[in-house]
């Protein structure tokens, strides 16, 4: 029995849940909906679907709902993500899946406008909240560097190349998301200038995206695609910090952290620790069947972190995660 042969476990009562279809063209384009002005939501863009009865497969309503909708046949589908969200009017859940091959041509049944629009315009458009959760995962990849600690400015100019290799070996090696930490740098504003803007250029170069683990402030001056916020500068927060249109990511431990991140409105967060870590010799690990059940709670997309490296992707992949995030698997010489 699959996760989609059975009604959606876990579900508080009155959530209404509704089955997604994320319908990808070969040349790359995603089909997307245009919501009716009279409904809520009006005017926003959305992934086409629609509600699921009550113990209803959710491969059975994702069919039924895409046939209603768009007038296609679903022939292959996999799930890809859950997405709980609370709106005003209640509780929903999104179960979101990859439907890779349909027969029929996609047409507004319903009368609804639909696009088939490239990955970097989906940012700019207006999504319901929840839906924010699948534009995001859309454009990451499953795969985060977390630098370590770059050499301080006692070390050397060797000792900085050396580092700024070995960046440059991960970038090769088909990194495109880098999570730069340089605490002590920080303290120096120049060394901290030079490092980021060699980083940035450095990851720019090879069609990578770097998230400052620093303030937005210092984040803006080295061109960052984001902030980072560790687990304390979290829950200090009330609101989002200002970051224009760029990246919020979070360091999350706990349930409750994952809920303060997703009400402040960050884009994705780092969820760890789920192995033992070197790094972190006395820190618990929480295992992967705790992970998966964070995961599915978190409604943002979440990079696994902690003893993971690139073969672990699959199954974190396989458990709704984005993907995973390290330090020493994804450093060369570690």
């Amino acid at each position: 029995m699959t996760r989609g042969d059975i009604p959606t476990p876990g579900t508080t009562p009155g959530t209404m849940v509704v089955a997604v279809g994320v319908l990808q063209r070969p040349d790359g384009r995603f089909l997307l909906a245009q919501r009716p002005a009279h409904r809520p939501h009006g005017g926003c863009w959305e992934f086409p679907g629609g509600k699921v009865e009550t113990g209803e497969p959710i491969a059975r309503a994702l069919a039924r709902e895409l046939a209603e909708e768009l007038g296609i046949e679903v022939l292959e589908a996999r799930p890809w993500r859950s997405i709980p969200w609370v709106y005003p009017s209640g509780p929903v859940r999104l179960e979101v899946w990859q439907v890779l091959r349909w027969r029929g041509d996609p047409s507004g049944q319903e009368g609804q406008r639909l696009a088939w629009l490239p990955i970097e315009e989906l940012s700019t458009l207006p999504f319901p909240a929840a839906n924010r959760g699948i534009v995001n995962g859309l454009r990451l990849p499953d795969r985060c560097l977390v630098t370590p600690e770059p050499p301080g400015p006692d070390a050397g100019p060797s000792a900085r190349a050396t580092w700024l290799d070995c960046l440059d070996t991960a970038l090769a090696a088909g990194v495109r998301l880098v999570l730069l930490r340089a605490k002590t740098l920080q303290q120096q504003p120049g060394a901290w200038l030079s490092l980021g803007e060699s980083v940035v250029r450095r990851a720019r170069a090879a069609g990578a995206q770097v998230i400052a683990n620093a303030t937005p402030a210092q984040a803006e001056a080295i061109g960052a695609d984001g902030v980072h916020l560790t687990s304390e500068r979290l829950l200090l927060l009330q609101a989002r910090p200002p970051s224009g249109h760029c990246w919020v990511s979070a360091a999350c431990h706990t349930r409750g952290e994952l809920e303060h991140a997703r009400g402040i409105g960050v884009d994705f967060v780092l969820l760890g620790a789920v192995l033992p870590t070197a790094t972190h010799p006395g820190q618990a690990a929480m295992g992967w069947p705790r992970a998966a059940a964070l995961v599915r709670e978190a409604g943002v997309p979440v990079y696994l972190i902690g003893g993971l490296g690139p073969s672990h992707c699959p199954q974190a992949v396989a458990i709704g995660a984005q993907g995973v995030a390290g330090i020493r698997a994804f450093w060369p010489g570690s």
